[in-house]
């Protein structure tokens, strides 16, 4: 997964680079100007979340279900702060001392984030909830929105999501589940095995 992560801050980067080309171009255009720069604001945003996501990936030191959680929150508030889209968390304060390996940590991260990002463009919400729960040594996690929901027969339009977030768990020897209806929001929920917690000898 990490060369995918690399390849996606070099395709920002020169975006980058051709946006700042163009407002030189166009320096006497006001609106293309105003447009031009919220492009690269956005499109630099982007690039510094996806930068922080390699480096919280590859850094073995998070490979435990508190820093797993922890950077979920981060996630989820940094990129709502930008939406208007209001954030509710239910993520307990004190976690158990379980390790989580870094391929399960990551996948978990890519489905939540999926699941943020289609709530964020398809769901209209004006909320999101993000909840976490453990359970003996199953980790669960629930993406909810208030927004406009899906009926059964429109799933095959969300579809890609769903189904790369149903094949991602699936590889975990986790679960995918989802209960929407037209008007009434969707809830997304996951549940994945993870490591037993560590205990004092």
């Amino acid at each position: 997964p990490y060369p995918t992560l690399f390849r996606s801050v070099g395709v920002s980067l020169t975006k980058i680079s051709k946006l700042s080309d163009l407002m030189e171009l166009n320096e006497k255009v006001s609106e293309a100007n105003a447009a031009t720069r919220q492009t690269i604001a956005a499109t630099a945003r982007d690039t510094i979340r996806a930068m922080d996501e390699i480096v919280w990936a590859i850094n073995p030191r998070n490979d435990t279900l508190k820093e797993m959680a922890d950077y979920l929150v981060y996630f989820a508030k940094d990129l709502l702060d930008t939406t208007g889209i209001a954030c509710k968390l239910d993520v307990p304060l004190n976690l158990p001392d379980v390790p989580v390996a870094t391929e399960v940590r990551h996948t978990v991260f890519m489905v939540v984030k999926e699941a943020l990002n289609n709530a964020v463009k398809h769901a209209a919400p004006t909320e999101i909830r993000l909840g976490l729960e453990v359970t003996e040594n199953r980790i669960s996690i629930v993406v909810a929105d208030n927004g406009r929901g899906f009926s059964p027969d429109q799933a095959a339009g969300v579809g890609n999501g769903l189904e790369n977030m149903q094949k991602r768990m699936s590889a975990l020897g986790g679960v995918v589940g989802f209960a929407t209806e037209p008007g009434q929001g969707t809830t997304v929920k996951f549940h994945v095995p993870i490591g037993e917690a560590k205990t004092d000898p």
